[in-house]
């Protein structure tokens, strides 16, 4: 009985880790992914289908090319709205833990949260610029730990996080 008791504490505690992981990894529990922008029709059919009691959030990811100290690179750029992130906590070098009802600099200023690769590959500091498309982003602080990050930690390219109102 011992036993059985002990595996299945043990089965127990697996999963609530991997349920847990998997919602920080995906960033929900729900991802609606597309190329291309949801027209309100669209994101009207979701609303109707999701709980009247749903927290969301926006999120844009591309690739693109950054440059400083005239050297560029490809980038992940990452913008993100104010209830970022659903679940976990971004980790930053120079500042607190980022969690959902953290106030985010990067939201309302042309500044960005730089992964350290980048800093590294383009001879960066904080508090030095960084351009991406027409508009130069001050670095503010450096991406220690982001737990939409699988656990391989393998990316095709260094990311950046900006405000989603700085996108366009």
């Amino acid at each position: 009985m011992v036993g059985f008791l002990t595996v299945n504490s043990f089965d127990q505690a697996i999963d609530s880790h991997l349920s847990n992981r998997s919602k920080q990894i995906a960033g929900g529990d729900l991802i609606i992914k597309t190329h291309r922008p949801l027209n309100d029709a669209e994101l009207s059919i979701i609303n109707n289908i999701l709980p009247s009691n749903t927290v969301s959030n926006k999120e844009v990811s591309l690739f693109t090319m950054a440059v400083a100290n005239a050297t560029s690179r490809l980038v992940q750029v990452r913008a993100i709205d104010e209830k970022f992130p659903l679940y976990g906590v971004l980790k930053l070098s120079h500042h607190d833990k980022i969690v959902q009802s953290t106030k985010k600099n990067v939201l309302h200023e042309n500044s960005a949260w730089v992964s350290p690769e980048l800093m590294n590959l383009l001879n960066l500091q904080v508090g030095e610029s960084l351009k991406i498309g027409q508009q130069n982003f001050n670095i503010n602080d450096v991406i220690d730990h982001d737990p939409s990050s699988s656990a391989i930690g393998f990316s095709i390219a260094p990311k950046v996080i900006i405000g989603l109102q700085q996108l366009d």
